[in-house]
């Protein structure tokens, strides 16, 4: 199991260049942060990720209310003054480039997030509370004993993402490319390792004596 001290220390270790250049390591924080954004945001089903719920509070003939900013992905909505479940808007063409004209009054019954807003429709005519259960967006690594949330034998994925861009940045395609491969190749085993089946599924025998 891997701290974010140690990660930075390996990648700074690992990295070599002819010209002698050197990475601080508040840097090497923001290329492992980078990488360990990337990871985090490419799966929604990933296992270690968390919801939560919140409350928002829309006023009468108003739109929208702003989500908390640790939101990944909103999960469900409840209209919690009517007592009725939101549905999302999203693939609903007709809706998605109309919204800004749509004036409408009523029950709120769909919605979308846009920019960071939670937007109903039609518009609530009063006061309006919504429980919001969303995906958590994992907390960047800060302190140096920080552990990132994923299975600790791929925490070496972290290393070979910061230093695929950090040989990009200095310009050295040759081992950046070699990085990236190791990464991708990793991301995918790590992919197909905690997407899988958790449990055993075993034939069932089902008793047809009569």
């Amino acid at each position: 199991m891997a701290t974010f001290s140690a990660i930075r220390t390996r990648c700074a270790v690992r990295f070599f260049d002819s010209s002698n250049v050197i990475i601080t390591d508040l840097v090497w924080k923001d290329y492992v942060n980078a990488c360990y954004r990337r990871i985090n945001g490419a799966e929604p089903l990933w296992p270690w990720r968390e919801t939560t719920t919140t409350t928002l509070t829309i006023a009468a003939e108003t739109r929208s209310a702003t989500l908390p900013t640790d939101v990944f992905r909103v999960v469900s909505a409840f209209n919690s003054t009517n007592k009725s479940k939101l549905t999302p808007t999203e693939g609903i063409a007709e809706h998605l480039f109309q919204w800004a004209s749509q004036t409408e009054d009523g029950v709120p019954v769909q919605y979308r997030v846009f920019n960071n807003q939670f937007q109903v429709y039609p518009l609530p005519t009063i006061l309006t509370t919504f429980t919001i259960e969303y995906l958590v967006r994992p907390a960047d690594l800060g302190a140096d004993g920080d552990i990132p949330v994923f299975p600790s034998e791929y925490h070496d994925l972290l290393v070979e993402g910061a230093l695929a861009d950090a040989y990009l940045d200095d310009g050295n395609l040759k081992q950046q490319v070699a990085h990236e491969a190791r990464y991708k190749e990793q991301f995918m085993q790590m992919r197909e390792d905690v997407l899988s089946e958790r449990t055993e599924r075993y034939s069932e025998i089902t008793d047809n004596f009569y």
